[in-house]
């Protein structure tokens, strides 16, 4: 399980799969011009972090199980 992931994209699609087992994700994700779809556990203080971001894209944070 990563205990970090950062991505950014100006132009395209974000697609992050992430373990499901575990414990929930701090998730902040963004799209300026795109849909933002998050299916994994989240909490705002969890200790693993993920940050997607997307000037001109969809960003998706899955399950890869």
């Amino acid at each position: 399980m990563p205990d970090r992931v950062e991505t950014v994209s100006d132009n395209g699609r974000i697609d992050i799969e992430l373990p499901a087992s575990g414990p929930p994700y701090a998730v902040s994700a963004e799209s300026g011009n795109g849909d933002v779809g998050i299916a994994v556990p989240t909490d705002d203080d969890g200790a693993h972090v993920v940050t997607a971001r997307s000037d001109n894209g969809e960003v998706v944070v899955r399950s890869a199980n």
